[in-house]
């Protein structure tokens, strides 16, 4: 079994209103690399490229969207899955009442048969965006500047949250599996003083979240 890894680019935007929009993701064995050369016993790897793309229910994959297809990926070669680009959060205090909404952020797996391992990577803030509010670590010393946040996911292995100021390649939030034609629900939890929510109020903070999914053979 060739295993696969795809990352894709979501947004989260502090103090916005969710909007509905869904990427598919597909993937292709790359030609031919040639022989890998080496001592004996070393492992030769096949290169994988993902992409976004369309695929039917066949796993008809139509690259370059001018109505042909361009291959066909069948089985459980094929891992399909759909996130939100965009999931919104809104932090306000309501009198001496501190409320923080966050819309559900849905992943779903459209794989006929094949179960999708998915993690959060990296969640910062847009170099595009103005705003001088910044993520501080879960249970930090807060200021009007600053708040924390934390992703919690109620999935198949159980419910599951982590600080996304401490997110990263190299310490990635693990959600767990989504199998063939099931869907994973996160939300957001935040942590801020009043003085923030005084004078940020209106302001939209963009966030870049990048999520990996995966081929799942447990």
């Amino acid at each position: 079994m060739k295993r696969v890894i795809l990352v894709l680019f979501v947004v989260c935007i502090l103090a916005a209103v969710p909007t509905a929009a869904f990427a598919l993701a597909g993937w292709q064995e790359s030609p031919a690399q040639g022989e890998t050369s080496g001592n004996s016993g070393a492992q030769s790897n096949t290169s994988l490229w993902g992409y976004i793309a369309n695929a039917n229910e066949e796993g008809l994959v139509d690259v370059d969207m001018d109505g042909i297809y361009d291959f066909n990926i069948v089985g459980l070669e094929l891992l399909d899955v759909s996130v939100p680009l965009k999931v919104g959060t809104v932090a306000m205090y309501n009198g001496a009442n501190k409320e923080f909404y966050s819309s559900i952020g849905i992943i779903r797996n459209n794989s006929k048969v094949t179960r999708a391992r998915m993690s959060l990577i990296s969640f910062t803030k847009d170099s595009a965006n103005t705003s001088t509010l910044e993520l501080a670590p879960w249970g930090s010393m807060l200021t009007q500047d600053n708040f924390a946040m934390k992703v919690m996911v109620n999935g198949q292995a159980g419910r599951a949250e982590s600080d996304v100021s401490q997110i990263s390649a190299s310490n990635p939030f693990v959600m767990g599996p989504v199998s063939a034609k099931r869907t994973m629900e996160y939300t957001f939890d935040a942590q801020f003083i009043a003085e923030m929510a005084d004078k940020h109020i209106g302001e939209i903070v963009d966030y870049n979240c990048v999520f990996k999914f995966e081929l799942d053979n447990a």
